[in-house]
């Protein structure tokens, strides 16, 4: 797979066409937004593990394909966003070929493993959405790198380069996106999460429920 890594020979294929060192803004930028991706991804899917653990009324056939998308996702933000963030403010690949196949390997297996699971999962609108989500995320990198290598017209200059870097972090962002949608969309995954963590909404309520309490005793007082 030729997305991030070229596993034939181990380089880089993100640096420039001319082979020059990446630019500055590319250098320190790209690797800002993976490591936004990395944290938030890892937090995020990390907490749904932990909600679909502490509950067993949670653990049904739509959360186990949940949970696991959840360790796919934390999967591939460990072993491909780091390296892949290297790749721009280094001019090639400096990890090795074992490293370089490795990190294609992961890649395609978090495609096939949310693909797989989508067929299998019981259909809810959460699910379609996920699925929706999947195809919009990776579908510009696939398709970037279809008309690469099949297209004879297809120029090497660096708007082709730009394209891909934001094909990268739309792809990238998928592993941090499911989280969000089972917290807007779940209200099974909201009201478990709220028992999970009752200690920081029970405070939230004790604070919006303290100016009711002082007006009912201005108004016992009037009375």
């Amino acid at each position: 797979m030729n997305e991030s890594v070229d596993s034939s020979n181990g380089s880089s294929d993100a640096a420039t066409p001319d082979e020059e060192a990446p630019l500055l803004v590319d250098a320190w930028l790209v690797p800002l937004v993976f490591g936004v991706i990395m944290v938030v991804g890892l937090t995020g899917n990390s907490l749904v593990l932990h909600v679909i653990s502490k509950h067993k009324k949670m653990w049904t056939a739509t959360n186990f394909y949940i949970a696991n998308l959840a360790m796919t996702d934390i999967t591939f933000l460990v072993c491909c966003v780091p390296f892949t963030a290297v790749l721009y403010p280094l001019p090639s690949w400096v990890f090795g070929n074992f490293m370089c196949k490795f990190v294609s390997y992961i890649q395609q297996l978090q495609v096939q493993t949310e693909r797989s699971a989508a067929v299998r999962a019981k259909v809810s609108r959460m699910v379609l959405v996920i699925v929706q989500l999947f195809i919009l995320c990776w579908g510009p990198i696939q398709l970037f790198i279809m008309v690469q290598a099949f297209s004879p017209h297809f120029r090497q200059d660096y708007y082709a380069y730009k394209v891909k870097i934001w094909a990268h972090c739309m792809s990238y962002s998928n592993s941090c996106i499911n989280p969000i949608v089972y917290a807007f969309m779940g209200a099974n995954f909201r009201k478990a999460f709220k028992r999970t963590f009752h200690c920081l909404f029970k405070q939230r309520v004790s604070v919006a429920q303290q100016p009711n309490a002082n007006a009912n005793t201005e108004m016992h007082y009037v009375s």
